[in-house]
């Protein structure tokens, strides 16, 4: 049972990202940043010589209020920022 237990996390764990953007850090799942197609985020993490690693973290100089968005988006939400919103 508790190498069933280890053998579940590491693999939950290698399912999961971990993004700094502009200092914040986002949790994500590959199958979120890989499931809309050929995208930057998903080349960042499928490729052998990804993007910068900081802390573990994959590190996109972006604002991290307005990457908010792209990251729903790519959860699924239809939802966009509103118009007169600075992000």
């Amino acid at each position: 049972m508790c190498n069933t237990l280890y053998i579940y996390r590491v693999y939950a764990f290698n399912m999961l990202v971990k993004l700094n953007v502009g200092g914040r850090e986002f949790w994500t799942s590959r199958d979120t940043l890989t499931g809309r197609g050929p995208n930057m985020l998903a080349s960042m993490i499928q490729y052998p010589k990804p993007g910068a690693l900081i802390d573990d973290a994959y590190f996109i100089d972006r604002d991290p209020d307005t990457f908010r968005w792209i990251l729903n988006y790519l959860r699924g939400s239809k939802v966009l920022p509103p118009k007169d919103s600075v992000e």
